[in-house]
């Protein structure tokens, strides 16, 4: 089984492409990204992962959905350095066991190492840049209404009374959205009297 020529794997992200590559464009990791271009809804950029040496070919293809988007690196400059190392190593193993056992062992690990230096350094870049995005959400006519009635639930439209401390419907709490003055519980005016009790011995015999 031959050695996969790209790794790809999918970033969830609702930002834009091109708000992205605006982005992208200002934060270069220490000069390691060049030659960054745009065509329509993809990216394109070379990264310099200072591993081995290993400059690879990175593709971001953002879907038509706006859920985010798939990064794709190419893996030909490590498979051509891999293969220059095993042709170092026919010269240096005398043995053939250990021509065919050392490489290989090199081989994976050297693969697995590269794959996950270089997915590791591109999604930290990826965070960067998507980490302050959020999409504003959109309030229909019918939603500003609902904030500027105190008694609609802002989130529901659920009706409310003066007593709700909660929407009935859907929960939300209404401590912000509704503000009233706080009254005594007593309504009579006699909150403050004090009342006293007497108790008469009933004297009359059954």
């Amino acid at each position: 089984m031959g050695l996969p020529y790209s790794y790809r794997k999918f970033y969830p992200t609702e930002i834009s492409a091109s708000k992205f590559s605006r982005k992208l464009k200002k934060n270069s990791i220490n000069n390691k990204l060049s030659n960054i271009s745009e065509s329509q809804n993809t990216i394109f950029f070379d990264y310099n992962s200072g591993l081995f040496g290993i400059k690879t070919k990175t593709n971001i293809i953002f879907t038509t959905d706006k859920s985010g988007f798939y990064y794709e690196f190419s893996l030909i400059n490590l498979i051509k350095f891999i293969i220059l190392m095993i042709i170092v190593m026919a010269f240096v193993v005398n043995e053939i066991r250990n021509l065919i056992i050392i490489p290989s062992i090199s081989i994976i690990l050297i693969y697995s190492l590269t794959i996950f230096h270089i997915k590791s350094k591109l999604e930290i870049v990826f965070d960067e840049i998507t980490k302050d995005f959020t999409e504003p959400e959109k309030l229909s006519v019918i939603q500003k209404k609902w904030l500027e009635n105190p008694n609609i639930c802002p989130a529901c439209g659920t009706d409310l009374i003066i007593y709700d401390s909660f929407c009935p419907e859907c929960g939300l709490n209404l401590s912000k959205h509704r503000k009233f003055e706080q009254e005594p519980c007593s309504r009579t005016g006699f909150y403050n009297s004090r009342i006293t009790y007497k108790y008469k011995k009933n004297t009359q015999k059954m």
